[in-house]
Formats: structure tokens, C-alpha cells, sequence
């Protein structure tokens, strides 16, 4: 019987997958875009900008490359519109390629110029230290140079909402804050154009129609609107949350009190079952003052420190004790109308307390009631 012939293995050659700029879609100008915006990893993005700078400005190439990274990895948008002319592709009518490109450079050559200030003017160190403030500052800039693209790509049909971003992103009151004053300015000089016409203005913004100008200003002035509404939301938030509420223990942490009186045989009670209790007596041992604290408030009392806090000062009330022995045991241990009955025989004068607490006071009893 023949041998059936053995078939040799074909070994399949993998298909490598496009990837980076050459997978970008080329159908049309929007589409290309949206893949740099949404696709394109940064370092990509970055360097489409960086060869750009080396090949069209070489005299000041090794300053404008001095930039800041987040000038070269933010902006998408400027960096698909170089790509897609080199393709000599068709832009959107509406896009100008030209102005996206020259208003780049002119922001790249300010960051390039605050770099150099900002690095002359620290003092020299051999380990740089990242404070909070530097980090907050990088996020910001960040944060700025994307909402950039979407300003630099924006036309009539452009939907952008600033306030979605920042609660999406959850960002600072500091950031918004420095959103806020970024676009004011922005806002300010396209109000100038539309309301009053101003010639450098006019010609500055010729590229756009005076529908497209009111329409550009409506956008920026959302912008605005959504940063102040951001802000405010945040400090709402501030507002509503509670105060965390110390335990007892913390709060009579460091309060000075007498634990016992040998003279007038006496034992404080523990301080911490004053915090949420509704009238408190101390007694005075070097002065013989009695006091009768009371409080109105819901959550009862709280200590800082040797002040009782949340007393009534109307209600609550001292007064001297000519005979302690015989008349500590009335607060100790009768109700509070027995007690209200036995203070006015009393004939010493009654003063309003100031709720402090030192080292001579014997806390006596408290009460909920």
C-alpha cells in the first residue's frame, strides 16, 4: 500500500497591522484630524511638530524646540493640519491652514521665551524639587493646550463642552481659575470686535465672516461661562461638606481640670462625658465658685482646648459657695428643679460664667436635661 505523501507545514506570515501617522484615514480632511486627535499617540504628535520646526524655521530651530514638552504633545490639530498639507490634501473651507500654523509658532515662540526667563531666574541646583504648586501648574497648561486645539479647529458646526471636560477630569478650582483667566481676554477683544468694530480688530479676524464672528464669540463666551459655573460648583461643594467632628476623647485632649480635691473631698467625673451633654457643674476650689453651664444647642457640648463651647449664656450661670461642704452634695445629686428651688435662697450674687476650665475646677456632674 503507497505512503500517502506528507504534506509540509506552510507557515503563515503574520500581517502587520498600520500603525502611528500611516494608518491615519485620508478619505477626508475631518476625518484625518479626528484620527490625531483621538488615535495618534503623543510622541507621534510631537514629532510631526518637532520636524516641522527643524525643516521650516532651521535659524531658530534650537530655541523654538526649547519649548515646553506639552507645547509639542497638545497640539494634534496643528500637527494633522501639517501632515494633511504635505499630502497635499483638501482642507475644510472653512480651515486655514496657514493662520493654525502661524498661530502655533507664535505660541510656541512665548513659551519658549518664558522657559528661558523662568530657568534664568532659579537659582542653580543640582536636584531640581517638583513642588505641588509646579505640578499643579503642568496639569493646568495641559489642561489650557487642549482646549487650544479645539479653539484652533473650531468652526460654526464646533461642539465643545468646557464644563463636561472639567468635571470628567475633576479639575481644580486653581485650574479653572487660570481657564477662566486665560479666555476673559479672548472673549473681551472678540465683544470689541462684533460690538464695536475696532479696525485692528477687523482686519486681524477678515478670514471670518461677521455671522462666523458673532458665532466665534458665542463660543468663547460658553467657554467663560462654563469655567465661572465650574467654580462655582466647587465652592458650593466646599460649603456643603460637613466639618469632621472631633471624638471626645480628642476634644478634651488638652483640658486642664482638677481630678481630685483632697479639702473638699471631691472627684472629678471623666471629662469626655461633657462632650454632647446638656448642662455641666464645676466648682471652683480655690474661688468657692459654683457653675451651672447649659447649652441649646442640638448636638450639645463640644471642648477646645479648656473652653466649653456651645453655652447658653443667658441661662447658664455662678455663683460663690460660702459653705462648699454643706452645699455640694444639693448640685450632685438633686434635680434640676430642686436645684433651681435651693439657688434662689441663696444670697451671694449670681454672674454670668465665661465656660472656661483650669486646673482648680472640679467637674462635678452632668445632665442631659
Amino acid at each position: 500500500m503507497a505512503k500517502k505523501p506528507i504534506r509540509k507545514k506552510t507557515r503563515k506570515v503574520p500581517v502587520s497591522r498600520r500603525s502611528g501617522i500611516t494608518a491615519a484615514p485620508t478619505d477626508s480632511w475631518r476625518w484625518f484630524s479626528d484620527y490625531f486627535r483621538m488615535e495618534l499617540d503623543r510622541k507621534d504628535v510631537a514629532t510631526v511638530l518637532r520636524n516641522y520646526i527643524r525643516a521650516s524655521h532651521p535659524k531658530e530651530a534650537k530655541f523654538l524646540l526649547s519649548a515646553p514638552e506639552y507645547m509639542y504633545t497638545m497640539h494634534h490639530g496643528v500637527a494633522a493640519s501639517i501632515a494633511w498639507s504635505d499630502r497635499k490634501g483638501e482642507f475644510h473651507p472653512l480651515w486655514n491652514h496657514e493662520s493654525c500654523v502661524a498661530n502655533f509658532i507664535t505660541k510656541l515662540r512665548r513659551a519658549a521665551e518664558a522657559k528661558v526667563k523662568e530657568t534664568a531666574s532659579k537659582p542653580v541646583s543640582s536636584i531640581p524639587i517638583r513642588t505641588i504648586a509646579d505640578r499643579i501648574k503642568e496639569i493646568t497648561s495641559d489642561f489650557i493646550a487642549g482646549i487650544e486645539e479645539v479653539v484652533d479647529h473650531w468652526n460654526p458646526d464646533t461642539e465643545y463642552n468646557l464644563y463636561d471636560e472639567m468635571k470628567i477630569k475633576d479639575i481644580s478650582n486653581v485650574s479653572a481659575k487660570a481657564v477662566l483667566n486665560y479666555y476673559q481676554p479672548l472673549r473681551d477683544e472678540l465683544k470689541e470686535l462684533v460690538e464695536l468694530k475696532t479696525p485692528e480688530l477687523v482686519e486681524g479676524y477678515s478670514h471670518l465672516t461677521v455671522p462666523q464672528q458673532k458665532k466665534q464669540l458665542a463660543f468663547i463666551e460658553g467657554l467663560v461661562a462654563d469655567a465661572e459655573r465650574y467654580m462655582l460648583g466647587k465652592k458650593a461643594m466646599r460649603k456643603s461638606v460637613k466639618p469632621r467632628v472631633k471624638t471626645a476623647d480628642r476634644q478634651v485632649a488638652k483640658l486642664k481640670y482638677l481630678k481630685e480635691s483632697k479639702e473638699f473631698k471631691l472627684t472629678s467625673i471623666n471629662p469626655m462625658s461633657i462632650v454632647g451633654a446638656r448642662r455641666l457643674y464645676t466648682f471652683n476650689t480655690r474661688y468657692k465658685v459654683l457653675m451651672e453651664i447649659i447649652t441649646q444647642s442640638g448636638k450639645g457640648f463640644e471642648v477646645s482646648g479648656s473652653t466649653i463651647k456651645n453655652l447658653d449664656t443667658v441661662n447658664s450661670r455662678q455663683t460663690t459657695l460660702r459653705k462648699p461642704s454643706e452645699m455640694l452634695s444639693i448640685f450632685q445629686s438633686k434635680t434640676v428643679k430642686q436645684i433651681d428651688k435651693y439657688w434662689s435662697t441663696l444670697t451671694t450674687k449670681t454672674t454670668q460664667p465665661t465656660g472656661r476650665i483650669n486646673k482648680d475646677v472640679i467637674l462635678l456632674r452632668v445632665m442631659d436635661t
